[in-house]
This record gives structure tokens, sequence and C-alpha cells, in this order.
């Protein structure tokens, strides 16, 4: 990835030589040079990427020497640009007295500029002479091989192995915990069968609770033990000193408390892993159960002298697994049937090989091609082990365009079973460089392209990652932390640190210690650390080449200091503080690479100094303060996308001060939501007449607690665009609703502790609503039996809704009478209420 890592230099210096001269001084005209030269180097590599040089070792030498040397470049100026922010940054006399030792760092920055231009030449010319191997011909740049759509669970040939799992689960002894483990290879598809069972409705019926675990290699039982309590138990901050055995016996008293429960262990590893899960079921009377996944049988007849061995698929199961794989719910073409038996009997009935292989054919209907990976791809298998496997991603991944490689290997930062959020993904993936401009798309767009591109070759995998003292990212786990600063370090190389915990409250580390991250990472881009207490120092202000921030602390404002992150492109800030809101001091308009801005209690935003100029970046105000929106702020901003506004709205509903009728100046606002955060309101809330006109371009709109009039919510079936509409907490009040008008677009409806009572809606009020979901209506009498006329609606959720749940199921059955599929998902679930009671 060599051409990336040029790429990245290539846009820095772009940006530095526009926006940075006064500080770059005379260097200038070597950075020039530079510039031209990698340029030169760019395309050079641009033309190699036409060629497979895996093979020649050769190749991988000039790959090392070309990261070293553009690494090199890139410490150079970036330390420059420290020490030349804070020369400016001086006042006039210190300037003076600065002004000689200044001037000598230019020059020296030159002189290794000019070495490295050399080095970068000689590179270049002594390595044009690379003999090349043709290889597959790839999509040209950018282009994704679009595949047809599928069902999050379609596998093929799980069916009978698991309803022999649910008959197990469902149908063993009440008086003992048994224990299902599923065993098989890497690769042979554990998880996606446990999945599948996890999320099997006849589940739902016969256990109370269904708790999934992941557990891995390194996982200890008090993390084992925390993580089942987040099931039982939102907020566990007041457990996380509680000892193993603490944590298990107030485990089982959730247990105790209702039905049979079942508890999922995925990738096990260890023996004792299945005592720790036994000690949560003391007392067993109802037939609790787990079920487990591993890759050793030792560790699985442990658990149970007969494991569920999983088997490898048929050649006709593979062959249909590959066909749905490439061609979703259509067929596969005659002509490519018989190549793709021969090259489906070939993945030796191993799922992942499967879904690999289908992923590079997918979009690809010359015969040719097929023939192609059936000769040169498929007889590289061999015999199917954990390395065989990740054999085969590599080859899937050898065939994705160059910028998505990249962003696929960056996924191997995360830690192994670490829920990877796709919005962060992709703000990481931009902080670090890896998304390059193209014109007429944003930049998430273009994160979010790629990001479908890695799902629909099936690529979305998590990779370890080996770390070395040269590693440019480093990720360093909490209980490693205060050994590792122990040591003082120093690493000028790293631009990404990292630090993850499934734990909820933040580490506490010593004000020195936090400081020595502040030292040690001083040219870093990315800082990520909410699993720690954080506190601001004078080394933190000046990591300036810092684009994504992610901290927590008691904050009770953002300082004026950041004001001088030019280059900062998110902040997320979560703060503990008991106030209200949180002061925003510092020059954020200034910013004008900011794009995303989050914050967990409201935000008080300043008003710009000036009215003119650049707008801002900004694409994220999650969450601020309704007296911050007024209209010069939102002017600034009017490229906001998603807006969160939380605080008293009785004022901010009622214009004043232009309130809610500034939000005119959002043109691009797609999600917005309001959070009033009075709990008792003598003034009644109503949503103004030009609502709809004012947010117009919003697609998902969510209420919280603004207990507008049932009568009101028309209003907002004028939003043509509306696509997902939420009202939590009492967001409309009284005890009947009845639209006088249709809600065009809307897909989504959520409805989340409401009075309502009496509620009547047909497929002319929601024409192509997909998903109804009702949580704490306990009032509510029943659904509409006409939203079973809606061809759309897919799947309807009521949790603690009991009252409607009769209504529910008449629907289901009237669509399924129709051929039309409704999933219905009720808790808690009823035959398991009695049992309980």
């Amino acid at each position: 990835m060599a051409d990336a890592v040029v790429d990245f230099l290539v846009e820095n210096l772009l940006q530095l030589l526009t926006e940075n001269v006064k500080l770059i001084g005379s260097a200038k005209g070597e950075l020039d040079n530079l510039l031209k030269v990698a340029q030169q180097l760019k395309a050079f590599l641009d033309d190699a990427a036409k060629y497979g040089y895996t093979n020649s070792e050769q190749w991988k030498v000039l790959v090392i020497e070309i990261h070293k040397t553009v690494h090199r470049a890139e410490d150079a100026i970036d330390k420059f640009l420290v020490q030349a922010k804070l020369h400016q940054e001086r006042n006039t006399m210190g300037r003076i007295f600065d002004w000689p030792r200044n001037l000598i760092k230019v020059r020296n920055l030159a002189a290794e500029i000019k070495g490295i231009n050399d080095q970068v030449k000689e590179l270049r010319s002594s390595n044009q002479a690379l003999q090349a191997t043709h290889v597959i011909e790839l999509p040209k740049r950018g282009e994704v091989t679009q595949g047809p759509s599928l069902e999050n669970d379609a596998v093929v040939g799980f069916d009978d192995e698991a309803n022999k799992v649910i008959k197990r689960l469902v149908e063993g002894p009440m008086d003992s915990v048994d224990i299902i483990p599923v065993v098989g290879m890497p690769g042979l598809g554990k998880t996606t069968l446990a999945r599948k069972i996890y999320n099997d409705s006849k589940l739902t019926y016969e256990f109370y609770s269904i708790v999934w675990v992941y557990v891995g290699q390194e996982c200890k039982a008090k993390d084992i033990y925390l993580r089942i309590l987040k099931f039982f138990k939102k907020n566990i901050e007041d457990h996380l000193n509680d000892d193993v055995d603490t944590l298990a016996k107030a485990i089982g008293g959730y247990i105790k408390k209702g039905g049979r429960c079942l508890i999922v262990l995925d990738d096990v590893w260890e023996d004792e892993v299945i005592d720790h899960a036994r000690k949560v079921f003391a007392e067993n009377k109802k037939g609790h159960r787990i079920m487990m996944t591993t890759r050793d049988l030792r560790v699985a007849k442990f658990a149970n002298r007969e494991p569920h061995e999983l088997k490898f698929l048929e050649k006709e199961e593979s062959f249909e697994l590959l066909v749905m794989r490439v061609f979703g719910k259509g067929s596969c073409p005659n002509e490519l049937v018989v190549i793709g038996k021969k090259i489906a009997k070939k993945c030796g009935g191993v799922p992942l090989v499967v879904v690999v292989i289908a992923g590079a054919l997918r979009g690809r209907l010359d015969k040719k091609d097929w023939e192609r990976v059936d000769r040169n791809v498929v007889q590289h298998l061999g015999e199917h082990t954990e390395d065989s496997c990740l054999k085969f991603v590599k080859m899937s991944y050898d065939h994705l365009p160059r910028e998505v490689q990249m962003c696929f290997l960056y996924c191997g930062v995360f830690p192994r079973g670490f829920d990877i959020p796709c919005w962060k993904l992709i703000r990481l993936w931009i902080a670090e460089g890896l998304i390059k401009p193209q014109p007429e798309s944003t930049l998430e767009e273009i994160a979010e392209f790629y990001l479908t591109d890695l799902l629909n070759r099936n690529l979305v995998i998590i990779m370890q990652k080996r770390s070395d003292d040269t590693c440019r990212r480093l990720c360093i786990q909490p209980s490693n932390l205060s050994d590792f600063l122990s040591t003082v370090p120093v690493a000028e190389h790293v631009r990404s640190f990292y630090c993850f915990s499934s734990k909820q409250k933040p580490i506490d580390l010593s004000a020195n210690e936090i400081k020595l991250i502040h030292k040690a990472f001083p040219l870093m881009r990315v800082l990520d650390v909410e699993s720690l207490k954080f506190i601001f120092s004078k080394d933190f202000n000046q990591l300036y080449h810092l684009r994504y921030i992610a901290i927590s602390g008691d904050f009770k404002a953002l300082p004026p200091t950041f004001g001088k992150f030019w280059n900062l492109q998110t902040l997320i800030l979560n703060t503990s503080t008991l106030e209200p809101t949180l002061e925003v001091k510092a020059e954020i308009w200034n910013l004008l690479q900011l794009r995303h801005l989050h914050t967990n209690i409201p935000a008080k935003l300043p008003s710009p100094t000036t009215t003119t100029g650049k707008p801002s970046c900004l694409q994220t105000l999650s969450m601020v303060a309704p007296e911050s929106c007024e209209k010069d702020v939102l002017a600034k901003a009017c490229n906001v996308r998603k807006l969160s506004i939380r605080g008293q709205m009785a004022a901010f509903l009622g214009a004043y001060k232009g309130g809610i009728n500034n939000l005119e100046e959002l043109q691009c606002l797609e999600h917005l939501k309001l959070l009033n955060d009075v709990l008792f309101i003598n003034k009644t809330l109503h949503l103004p007449l030009a609502f709809s006109k004012l947010v117009r371009t919003v697609k998902k709109l969510t209420l919280t607690n603004t207990r507008f009039s049932w009568s009101e919510a028309d209003k907002l079936g004028k939003l043509e665009s509306l696509e997902v509409l939420k009202f939590k907490e009492n967001a409309f009040t009284g005890d009947f609703w009845k639209p006088k008008s249709g809600f065009s677009a809307l897909q989504v409806l959520w409805i989340e502790r409401s009075e309502l009572e009496s509620w009547e809606a047909s497929v002319i009020n929601f024409p192509v609503l997909r998903q109804l979901v009702l949580i704490s209506c306990d009032k509510l009498d029943d659904v509409p039996l006409e939203l079973a006329d809606i061809p759309s609606l897919q799947e309807m959720r009521l949790d603690n809704t009991s009252k409607a749940v009769n209504s529910a199921k008449i629907v289901r059955d009237s669509k399924t009478s129709k051929s039309m599929k409704l999933k219905l998902s009720i808790f808690p679930p009823e035959n398991e209420s009695k049992v309980a009671q």
C-alpha cells in the first residue's frame, strides 16, 4: 500500500503549501520540489498497480523503502510545523529573540527535505525495471462492484443444523443447566449458526432472557460477568468494583426473577469460561441453557460429551451458497452453472471460502472471469486450515481498489470482538487521510461507498494486527496502559493512539500519566481515549496535527486553546460535570476542517466573530442548547446534516430570537432531534404551522418529551422526505390519535412511553411503512388492524405493550394469509411471563 502512503504525503504537502506558506518561509522551494517528486512517484505507483508484484521480493523491499522514506518526510514536516507554530504564538519580543533559532530550523528542514528528495528519486530510478506479472483485471479506481441485496440471515445448509441445536436447547433437562457446544474449524460458520439460532423467533417463546456474549482469547471472568449483567441492567457503573463472586450472585438474582434464560458464549477458548458461566445459575429448576461456539474439540467436550460438530457443506449446498452470494435472489445464468459448480466443489464445503470467492465473482458475468478464478485462484486453496482461510480473505482483498484496501486494513486497530460503529469507522478513515476528495461527493459519502464495497465483497471482518516500534498506529488495552506509560515513552512516529475498554466508567489515571500521553506522541493526528478520564495540559495544547479527538472527563467548558487545532475534523467530548450545559469558549468557526462535533450534554456555541467569509464545514452538531440556535450561528453552520437540540424548548418553539424559524438556514439538514429537558411543563408546546417548510429536507426526525397534542402530528405528514419518525418519552400527549393526512415516505415509526389508548390508521396514512416499534405503550388497546393492508410492512416490535399483543398477532396472521411476511417480536414473551408468575 505504498501508493496510499504517498497519496497522503502529496495531500499534506498541498495543504502545507497553500495554507501555511508563512510558517515554512524559505523552505518553500525545497517543499515544492518534494511535491513534484512525490507526484511523480505516485504516478509511477499508479502505473505499477495494473500489474502484480506480490510475489516479487524486489517489490516488497521497494515498498518498505518507500514507507520509510515517506514517513521520514512526514516526520520532518510535522515536527517543523509544531516548532513554527510555537514560534508564531510568541509575543513580538519573544519572536525577535527566537528568530535566529527559527531560521536555523527552516534551513535544516530545507536540507532534510532535499536529502529525502534525492532518496525518492533514487528509489524511483532504480526500480523501474521490475518485472510484471499480469493478474485478473481490477475494476477501475473508485469503482465498486455492486451486488444484489441479501437478507441478513441468508445462509445455506444451516436450517437443519439450527433445528437440531434448537431442539437440544428446548427439550433438554429442566432440573439442570444443559450446555450445547457448537464446534468446528475456522470458516465453517459457528458464529453464523449461533447468530441464526439467537435470532430465531421460536426461542423468544421458550426463553425469558437470551444473552449474547463475545468471549475471545483474552476475555477475563469479570468482563464476561459485566457483559451479562449489562443485559439485565442498563447502568452497571455501581458494579464495576465488585469481585467475580458478587457479580455472579447479582446476575443470578436477576435470572431468578424471570423465566428460562439462555446465555450464548461466542468464541470460547478456555475451560474455565464454562465454569464461570455455570456460576450464574446457582438455583436452576427452570431449564436454563448455555450455548457456546469453539474451535477446540477438547473445550467442547469439557462442556458436554456430545457437542454439536458442525458439518461441511454438501456440493449442492456450496453451489447454492455461491449463487446466493453472487446473485442474491436471482438465478445463476445457464452458461455459468457448470463452471460455478466446479468452483463450489473446490471450496471443500467451507462456507467462508465460498463466501469470499463469491465476493470476487460478484458483478462479473463474463465466463472467462469465472474460468480465470477457477484456474488461477481456486487451485491455491489446498488444505482447509485457519491459515488457508486467511488466504481466501487475502485473495478477495487483492481484488479491492487500492483506496478500499487501506480502509479494510485499518479495521485491524480495533480489538477482536469489539463492535465498530459505522459512523466512527468512517470518521476515523477520514481523519487518517484514507479518504481522498472527489468532485460532487462529500468525504463521508465516499467513505460509505467504500464500506458498501467491503460489504458487497463479504470482507468486513476484524483482522488482528501485529504492532512494532515503527508502527504509525498504536492501540493499548487499559490494563497495560500504566505499565506502558511507566517507561516514559517517546514515539514521534506514532500518528494514532487508541485505548478501548468495555467498561462504562472512565479509567482513572494520574495527572502525570495523562500528561505522558501528550508528550509521548507529539505528532499524532488521532487521539481516541474515551475510556480514560482525561485532563488538558500544556503539551496537549501543542498537538496541532490532531484531526480526531475522542475524550472523557469532568469538563465544564471547551477551552479557547481548542481553537488552535486547525486540522481538527471530529471532536467527541463526554463530560461528567453536573452543569446543565457545556460552554464552548473556543472559536470553533475558525476551525475550517471541523466536520463533526459531539457532546453528551448540550453545548452553548459562541456567535461567529464575522458573518462573512467561508461557511463552516460542520455536518454534525450533537447536541446543542436551544439558545445557541441563533440566526448567525446556523447561517455559519449552513452545511449541517445532523442536528440534535436539547434544553428548554418553550422559547425556542415560540420563535424567541428567531428560535425554530432559524432552522431555515440549514438547507442540507437530514436528521433532526428535538429533546425537551423540562420535566414539568406549565405551558403547552406547539409545533409551528410552518414546521414542514422550515425542515423540508429532513429524512429522520426524533421528538422527546415535547408533549405536543396528537392533533399536531398531522403537521409532520407534510414532510415529503421523512423516512424515519421517532416519538419518545411522551413526545405527544392524549389518548387518541387518528391521522388526517398521510406520511407518504415514512418507512419507520417508533412510539415509546406514550399515553396513547386508541389509534386508528390505514394504508392511506402509512403507504410505505416498513417497520413499527411500540415500547412501553402499556395503555394502548390495539394496533390498527388496517396495517395488515400495507404491502411494505415487514416488522412489528412490541416491548411492554401487552394490551396490543393480540391485535398485533391478528395483523401478522392476516398478512401471512396473503402470502406476505411479517416478523413480530414481543417482549416479554407471553408464555414465559405466565411461567414466571
